[in-house]
């Protein structure tokens, strides 16, 4: 399974660039026919919301981080 690590710059943070940035990245990978991606994110980190919006979800817990992975056939658009 990919692992995928993306980041915003911080003055360009709260205006969608990582949602659309994230979904593009999703997009790319299911047409490349990627079946799944995960990625690491601290607990604390507000990122966790969008990554639950967009479909991942928490598979294990390492330290103060969440893996998370998403099945890019379930989302939309992708099936």
């Amino acid at each position: 399974v990919p692992e995928l690590a993306i980041a915003v710059h911080a003055l360009a943070r709260g205006r969608g660039c990582g949602g659309r940035l994230l979904r593009a990245l999703l997009d790319e990978g299911a047409r490349q026919g990627i079946a799944r991606v995960s990625l690491s994110v601290e607990f604390d980190n507000p990122a966790v919301q969008l990554y639950r919006r967009v479909g991942f979800l928490p598979i294990a817990r390492n330290g103060g981080a969440w893996t998370m992975r998403v099945d890019l056939a379930a989302l939309p658009g992708n099936g």
